[in-house]
C-alpha cells in the first residue's frame, strides 16, 4: 500500500520567514535589465529620468530588426546568417527573457512589502565605453531611474506607497563604463561594432547585485 505524504500546512510566520530569506531571491539575481544606446534621454547630462523601463523595452525590443540589418547587413552567407542569430538570441535570452524575470520579481517583491518586509536593492549601472566618462557615469543613473520609476508605476502604482514610507529604497551604484570588457569598440564612426554589435549591446544593462531584508518583529 502507497502511503500518501502527509501535507504540513504553510502557516503565515512561515511565509514571512521564507520572503525575508535573503537565499529566496537568488533565482532572481544578478537581474539584469538591457537598454538601447544612449537610452534613456539621449545627449542629456542627467541623472534623472521620467521615462518608464518599460516604455525602453518595449522600443527597444522593436528595433530588433535594425539591429539585425545594421551588424548582419554588410556581410554575405554563413558570416551574414550567424550574425543575425547572434542578434535575435540577444534579444530572445538576455533583453526579453530578463523583462520576464523582472515581472516575476516584482510579484514577489510585493507580497514581502505587504507581510511588512523591508528591502534595499543595491542597483549597478552600466554603459558601453562610447562617449566620456562623465557622461556614461550619468547615463548609467539615468537607466537606474528608470528603473525605479518602472518600480513604482508597477501594478498599477502598487509599490508606490512602500517606497513613500521607506519600506523599499533603491541604493545606486553607477559604474558607467568601468567593468567594461576589453575589446568593445568606442569608436563611434564604427557603428556595428560599438552599438549595433551584440558584444557591445550587452554593456549597456542595469544589474540587481544585492538584496537587503528585514523581517518584521513578531507583536
Amino acid at each position: 500500500m502507497v502511503v500518501a505524504p502527509v501535507k504540513i500546512p504553510v502557516t503565515a510566520a512561515d511565509e514571512v520567514t521564507v520572503l525575508a530569506s535573503r537565499s529566496s531571491y537568488d533565482e532572481f539575481l544578478p537581474l539584469q535589465l538591457y537598454f538601447d544606446n544612449d537610452e534613456p534621454d539621449r545627449k542629456t547630462m542627467g541623472i534623472n529620468t521620467r521615462k518608464n523601463y518599460e516604455n525602453l523595452y518595449t522600443n527597444y525590443v522593436a528595433r530588433t530588426a535594425d539591429y539585425k540589418l545594421n551588424f548582419a547587413g554588410p556581410l554575405q552567407g554563413t558570416a551574414k546568417a550567424e550574425a543575425e542569430k547572434n542578434v535575435e538570441d540577444f534579444f530572445n535570452n538576455n533583453v526579453t527573457a530578463s523583462w520576464k524575470t523582472l515581472n516575476l520579481f516584482c510579484s514577489k517583491v510585493e507580497s514581502a512589502l505587504k507581510k511588512g518586509i523591508k528591502m534595499e536593492l543595491e542597483v549597478r549601472g552600466r554603459t558601453s565605453p562610447l562617449a566620456e566618462t562623465s557622461y556614461n557615469v550619468n547615463l548609467s543613473k539615468r537607466r537606474i531611474s528608470s528603473f525605479v520609476n518602472y518600480l513604482k508605476q508597477y501594478n498599477s502604482g502598487a509599490l508606490l506607497p512602500y517606497f513613500a514610507d521607506g519600506s523599499i529604497k533603491v541604493t545606486e551604484v553607477a559604474a558607467g563604463e568601468d567593468l567594461v570588457d576589453q575589446g568593445v569598440s568606442d569608436v563611434l564612426s564604427d557603428k556595428r561594432n560599438s552599438i549595433y554589435n551584440p558584444g557591445a549591446a550587452i554593456e549597456r544593462r542595469i544589474e540587481l547585485i544585492n538584496i537587503k531584508l528585514v523581517q518584521p518583529k513578531n507583536e
